[in-house]
């Protein structure tokens, strides 16, 4: 009887050191990973933190499942949306990672992408008169600062051409001010637009028209490793051609036509 429990607690023994060895090497395999920093603020339903901490949504969904394919470990780091292009270039991030318009922009940064599609858009309450955006010739916008609207909004060469364009650091407090009537109306990325003000007391409407149809892609530095983005831009490209970008987005609530087929 004592041999026959020596030899069970033996069994035993190898069986927790074997499990207890793997579980060290995975954990090790993942500490060893090379790290791609992404630099991205709360942006519901692109990318934003859940109630247990967790970085989650579409954006943040694809960057993960690119990343292992690639072989890096994804870490994602909170930035204050206007200071996104000095974190850039001194390194505190490696990209930019949240829904950002490739639009005009392209030769400033090193692009993965296109790799979704985004209208922005203009919100107004749901009891104005505002049905298109020549309606708004005059009116008062407010938007997130340092974003697409801005420019566009700011441009005399097409409707609507406001009156006053407010910046906020954030689209929530765009939204706040367009609610309790500061502002007539406010511009964004039209599945943002939805899903903050969804949260807010009161009743919201997307104008029809949308104010530009944007690229979505993933800036890096001009001095970044170019091998690094055309890795990337190549599993962005993979995943939308097996259906995984257009899986992500149908989760959280986006359109899964706004995925680019086939890469186009």
């Amino acid at each position: 009887m004592k041999k026959q429990l020596i030899a069970l607690i033996f069994t035993a023994l190898i069986i927790f050191t074997l499990f207890g060895c793997n579980q060290t090497e995975g954990e090790r395999h993942t500490s060893e990973l090379p790290v791609l920093k992404i630099g991205c603020d709360e942006y519901e339903p692109y990318n934003f933190t859940d109630e247990s901490g967790r970085r989650v949504g579409a954006d943040a969904s694809i960057a993960k499942e690119a990343c292992r394919r690639m072989g890096y470990k994804p870490e994602f780091i909170s930035i204050k949306w206007d200071e996104k292009d000095v974190l850039l270039e001194n390194g505190t991030i490696d990209c930019i990672w949240n829904c950002y318009s490739m639009n005009d922009r392209e030769d400033k940064y090193l692009w993965a992408g296109p790799y979704i599609l985004s209208n922005e858009a203009v919100i107004v309450l749901d009891a104005s008169n505002y049905h298109t955006l020549k309606d708004l010739d005059g009116k008062n916008f407010a938007i997130q600062i340092t974003t697409k609207p801005e420019q566009v909004l700011l441009s005399s060469e097409i409707s609507p051409n406001p009156k006053k364009v407010y910046c906020f650091l954030e689209i929530e407090d765009a939204l706040v001010a367009l609610q309790q009537g500061y502002v007539e109306a406010v511009a964004g990325h039209k599945h943002s637009l939805i899903s903050y003000s969804n949260s807010l007391y009161g009743k919201f409407r997307i104008i029809d028209e949308p104010l530009l149809k944007s690229k979505i892609g993933v800036a890096f530095s001009l001095a970044a490793d170019k091998k690094l983005v055309d890795k990337l831009n190549g599993v962005l490209l993979e995943m939308n051609e097996d259906g995984t970008v257009a899986k992500y987005l149908k989760e959280y609530g986006i359109d899964s036509t706004y995925a680019l087929k086939e890469g186009k």
